[in-house]
């Protein structure tokens, strides 16, 4: 006797379905068996191959009669085993075939374990569960998440798409594309664990399992898909782990366990996915045909026996294979219209179905619903911002940018206290970063509060000098910091740093007199521009040999600038650490003492008070003795969020009743790093001040330029109207220095 089977899901893309693998695996076990590939889109390659005894292609699921279809799986399981690829497939036919000894699925009370973000299946394992944020619309919380976690994030949806991003504006694309009908409410962010690779497969009959296996990743696609593995049984005790998770949920079919083994040996799961993996037949080939085991507990009809294993490793290769004539390719396009190798492993679309699916399900506790309604789920306005509504309906025009000067004399009073810091008898200073903000307001209250001042230009240090800092009190660093070579070289400074090995030795060329020389570093993996070059044996002898002819009246620094803002905070952490390494083997081989380590700027204003400045600078002194001061540049953290831009909208354009894009008398000339980091965003309705939270809809600038985007991925109120006005917060620092004039009709400067 030889079983029948249906099969979903042969796509053979670089991220393939598994049905060829679970067909390939049964025309193993049971040459005459009749297996019948299914699809629902023409284009599914593996249609063709030679495994199948019969194929079929439905339309896709936007066009598919789904009551119809129901009905079709419910007459193929009475005389058909029906397996499914497909996890949406998965989740459509347990809320709309009842159970059935052919339905080899998990039903819906058991798929209730396997929801995502939250795998309630992990309360029956012995493995941690990484971090996980629920897209709720407060974009200022979700950006805290990321930085906490190193902006190392992967951005999932419910049942498919996982795209791993490292900076806002990656995020910010990566949810528009995994958003369902127009809302991010199923949306959800996952904390990247580092390490190996590995998963568990199984399957199970109404919780008894089967069989399972082990398998580590040893190759992977550019989209981490696995393409070759290494296969092994589980322990004893592993088996039993297993047993009891597919016991207690009553599990039936194929499953996997996504794992990631840290470097400590501890097993994180990170994803459940209700299905065999595509790469199942690798465990075949290794001796192990867990879905042939699955339709035998089924079926009760016996298995050929498994051919001895040769290799317990298998690799996947791309070849050609001939088309069959009566499943004809889907028709060439026109690129303009659309690529065909977008529609990928789920065929042409779903349609409705994904919504349909979340919609029935409970996904109380799972996930927050209807996000774009930002006044009952989303973000609220805290009693400072709520302040800002009067200040707005107070300008005669707009845009307009405001400073917030309370907040300014805060935050500075803040870095004031911070910089008489001491730590193992090492001082902390403060640098005030003169391109963040160069206002009068702010070179003042730096010089006040008694900052050091941070140059990137003789220009900023000529800048300096008219607010009343002295030379020894300015450090000058940056690629081009000796620009404009019009001005005094102004010597005597608290400190130059080169950036370059070339410019380092020129600068020991010279007859400079400051108090402090040094290199800035590039940390090798961080991937900045700056710095001088670390990573050969000859640039570090070269780093030796120059600071040995360092005069013996300077004394030796070093510098290194990673944004925490942009980096996070674990990986600027590193950089610290690395940094200190870095600084004490090059010092230690030239036999000169370091006196100044500067760690640069970039820090984000919410995370600049819990920096444990004087635990950092214990930690550098401790490695480096001769170590003096510490310097840090809060440029960001002290004038970010003191500024507002105020503007009005225009014109709004509505789809379905919604607002989806509103264009505003601002633009990227005022606001140029709009996209980079998310801007808290208020819209003002006569006095009623609204939170705009995520969403679909975008904020469009003024002029004529295709990248004058302020916002793309917002909310609105429906009642939003022209003549609104909004007000964008975090609009200081970078967003005020870098800002020019456009769009009044007149040149801003003239050269």
């Amino acid at each position: 006797m030889s079983p029948k089977i249906l099969i979903s899901g042969f796509y053979c893309g670089p991220s393939p379905s598994a049905g060829l693998g679970i067909a390939k695996s049964l025309r193993d076990a049971w040459p005459e068996a009749t297996i019948i590939g299914m699809d629902y889109w023409n284009g599914a390659s593996g249609l063709h191959d030679a495994s199948l005894t019969e194929r079929l292609v439905f339309p896709s699921w936007d066009l598919l009669d789904h009551s119809l279809h129901a009905q079709t799986i419910r007459d193929f399981s009475d005389t058909h085993f029906i397996l499914s690829a497909l996890d949406i497939e998965v989740a459509w036919l347990s809320q709309n075939v009842l159970p059935n000894p052919h339905l080899l699925i998990p039903t819906k009370s058991s798929l209730h374990f396997a929801y995502k973000p939250f795998v309630r299946i992990a309360g029956f394992l012995p493995f941690k569960t990484p971090d996980i944020y629920i897209e709720n619309g407060d974009d200022q919380a979700l950006y805290d998440f990321c930085r906490e976690h190193s902006w190392r994030i992967w951005v999932k949806g419910p049942y498919h798409g996982a795209q791993f991003v490292s900076c806002w504006r990656d995020l910010d694309n990566a949810r528009l594309k995994l958003a369902n009908a127009g809302s991010y409410a199923h949306v959800f962010y996952q904390a990247h664990v580092r390490g190996l690779e590995e998963s568990i497969c199984f399957s199970a009959i109404d919780g008894k399992l089967c069989g399972a296996v082990h398998m580590q990743k040893r190759v992977t696609t550019v989209d981490g898909k696995t393409w070759s593995g290494k296969i092994r049984p589980l322990s004893k005790r592993q088996l039993d782990i297993v047993s009891d998770a597919v016991l207690q949920i009553k599990w039936t079919g194929g499953g996997e366990f996504e794992l990631i083994r840290d470097e400590s040996e501890t097993f994180w799961l990170m994803e459940f996915n209700p299905r065999f993996p595509a790469w199942i037949y690798g465990s075949t080939i290794a001796g192990i045909n867990l879905p042939a085991l699955l339709v035998a507990e089924a079926s009760g009809i016996s298995m050929v026996a498994n051919k001895n294993p040769t290799t317990d490793e298998f690799t996947r290769i791309v070849t050609e294979i001939p088309v069959l004539s009566y499943i004809s390719l889907p028709q060439a396009t026109q690129p303009e219209h659309g690529q065909v190798t977008a529609l990928g492993k789920y065929g042409a679309s779903f349609g409705q179905l994904e919504s349909d699916i979340l919609e029935s399900q409970n996904t109380q506790g799972n996930t927050r619903a209807d996000v774009l309604a930002p006044a009952e789920n989303g973000p609220t306005a805290s009693l400072e911002e709520a302040n800002w509504a009067k200040i707005a309906t107070e300008q005669n025009s707009t845009p307009v940018r405001i400073c917030l000067e309370s907040k300014v004399a805060s935050r500075f009073a803040s870095a004031k206290v911070i910089n008489s810091v001491l730590g193992g008898g090492c001082k902390l200073n403060v640098a005030y970063s003169i391109k963040t903000c160069p206002d009068k307001l702010y070179m003042t209250e730096a010089f006040n509060c008694g900052l050091m001042a941070e140059a990137i230009s003789l220009a900023e240090v000529e800048h300096a000098l008219t607010f009343g800092w002295e030379r020894h009190q300015i450090i000058l660093n940056g690629p081009a910091k000796w620009w404009p070579r019009t001005i005094d070289d102004n010597q005597g400074l608290a400190a130059v740093f080169c950036d370059s090995l070339d410019e380092f030795e020129r600068l020991i060329r010279s007859d400079r007199q400051d108090k402090v020389w040094g290199l800035r570093l590039k940390i090798p993996g961080f991937g900045s521009r700056f710095g001088a070059e670390l990573d050969s044996y000859d640039d570090l002898a070269r780093a030796t040999s120059l600071i040995q002819r360092v005069p013996a009246g300077i004394k030796l620094g070093f510098h290194v600038h990673m944004a925490s803002n942009l980096i996070g905070k674990g990986h600027w952490q590193d950089a610290v650490e690395s940094a200190i390494g870095w600084a004490t083997t090059i010092s230690a081989h030239a036999g000169r003492d370091i006196a100044m380590i500067d760690f640069g700027g970039g820090y984000h204003p919410r995370d600049f008070s819990h920096v444990p400045w004087s635990e950092l600078m214990s930690f550098a002194k401790a490695r480096i003795p001769s170590l003096e001061s510490v310097t840090i540049e809060p440029g960001r953290a002290l004038s970010q969020d003191t500024m507002l831009m105020v503007t009005s909208i225009q014109d709004i354009r509505r789809r379905g009743g919604e607002v989806s894009e509103v264009v505003v008398d601002t633009c990227i000339s005022e606001l140029p790093l709009a996209r980079v980091y998310p801007h808290r965003m208020f819209v003002l309705n006569e006095l009623k001040m609204e939170v705009i939270g995520a969403g679909r809809a975008r904020i469009l600038g003024r002029i004529c330029m295709e990248d004058d985007i302020l916002a793309d991925g917002v909310s609105f109120p429906k009642s939003t109207k022209i003549g609104d006005r909004i007000i964008i917060a975090d609009a200081g620092a970078y967003e005020r220095s870098m800002s020019y004039e456009f769009g009044y009709g007149r040149v801003s400067q003239s050269f």
